[in-house]
């Protein structure tokens, strides 16, 4: 699993983020670090994630947490759907709050 860094150390790494593009490359590098064996324990909704946009990170968070928190899953599969679910939903988070203080600044400015 995962071994490398740890959630908190990625979460801490997306609340450092400014930007938009740097969430996505903050997942994306999550994503690619997690080995092909682990990914093929995950149901197969989730074992091909993209993150093509600030939509895909939404839409992804809601999949995995569904997954996550749907009956007769392995332990196995539940500690990477937990990491999973918790990284993406903070970076669902973190744009939702980017795009709104690039809002107030923008009625600010207008």
């Amino acid at each position: 699993m995962i071994q490398e860094i740890s959630v908190p150390q990625w979460r801490k790494l997306l609340d450092e983020t400014r930007t938009e593009a740097e969430i996505l490359a903050v997942v994306r590098k999550f994503l690619s670090a997690i080995p092909p064996e682990d990914l093929a324990q995950l149901p197969g909704e989730c074992r091909h994630i993209r993150v093509d946009d600030v939509q895909a990170v939404a839409q992804w968070a809601v999949t995995v947490r569904r997954h996550e928190l749907a009956a007769a899953i392995q332990r196995a599969e539940y500690a990477l759907l937990r990491s999973l679910s918790e990284l993406l939903g903070v970076a669902a988070n973190r744009l939702a709050t980017i795009a709104s203080v690039r809002r107030a600044r923008s009625r600010e400015g207008a």
